[in-house]
């Protein structure tokens, strides 16, 4: 998907893909420029496994990273043991991991969200499923040698130095926006269910010595899930309605948004009533598009 998209400059300038660069590793991995983000996204498969709950699928799950811009107004958002490492000799000018010192880097540095792509065996049935929290918040506490469970915005300014507060959410969804356009393209074919889950957030708190972390439970942070899917038959299927149909099942979450689109055409639902927040008419625009890569014309313009 990634290649196949680098090569379609009319596409990539359409996405706002400045640049796409592929990590070489033992795992698929990739660095991705977008325009007008002030960083630079770095997403990893970290692991594949058979859904046990839904045994006709076939999950990967992604790590999202964002590496902010030496000079950026994000810069301020990430921790101080972060903007250390983005500005050192572990990044070169791209902005990015040196190839030798990406080990040195701690994995839990610079992560914004998490990205599932679930496949049915028969391969007709594709999800996308974003996680992140709106707010990702690092708080170290002052004074007292264990973490409540849950807290108040007032009981957690009282007691604690905020380390951290990244904007997970929007810095994800702005990836995971334009991958689920690359597959899109990629496939030819157009979403047929989107949906929109919420749930209650947290925040990461620490003694005042930083070790011992806990997640707590937090009223000023919410926690959302994105799920969009593909099926090349008419309809959602039957693995597709299993997966949401659990998700609907969990208390903790709530449903904002469930659209669905039979004929795979954002109009037929109306792409209007969704939530553009997170819906974008171009996941069903441009499967139908025509784009040409120059590099298949032997002189590297349009025109053959």
């Amino acid at each position: 998907m990634f290649t196949k998209v680098s090569w379609v400059e009319d596409l990539r300038e359409e996405l706002g893909v400045e640049g796409i660069s592929q990590v070489w590793g033992d795992d698929p991995e990739y660095y991705v420029w977008i325009a007008d983000t002030p960083g630079i996204h770095h997403i990893k498969l970290e692991w594949v496994e058979h859904d046990t709950s839904h045994p006709a699928l076939i999950r990967g799950l992604f790590s999202i990273r964002c590496y902010p811009l030496i000079g950026s107004t994000l810069v301020g958002s990430f921790s101080r043991e972060e903007q250390r490492i983005v500005s050192g000799s572990l990044f070169d000018d791209t902005n990015t991991p040196r190839y030798e010192s990406r080990d040195a880097i701690p994995g839990e540095c610079f992560a914004v969200g998490t990205m599932e792509i679930l496949q049915d065996v028969r391969g007709s049935t594709t999800m996308f499923v974003l996680e992140s929290l709106d707010r990702f918040v690092t708080k170290s506490l002052h004074g007292i040698a264990h973490t409540p469970e849950s807290s108040t915005s007032n009981e957690s300014d009282q007691l604690s130095t905020v380390l951290r507060d990244v904007p997970g959410w929007s810095l994800s969804h702005s990836l995971f926006d334009r991958l689920v356009s690359m597959f899109a393209y990629s496939s030819g074919i157009q979403p047929s269910r989107v949906v929109l889950v919420d749930s209650p957030g947290f925040e990461y708190w620490s003694a005042a010595d930083n070790t011992n972390w806990h997640t707590v439970a937090s009223d000023c942070v919410a926690a959302h899930a994105l799920i969009v899917a593909f099926s090349d038959h008419q309809g959602d299927g039957e693995t597709v309605k299993s997966f949401i149909a659990d998700l609907k099942a969990d208390q903790t979450r709530t449903i904002v948004l469930d659209a669905r689109f039979p004929h795979h055409a954002c109009h037929d639902s109306g792409c209007e009533h969704a939530h553009h927040a997170v819906v974008n008419p171009q996941w069903w625009s441009i499967p139908l598009g025509r784009y040409r890569s120059n590099l298949t014309s032997t002189c590297g313009c349009e025109e053959h």
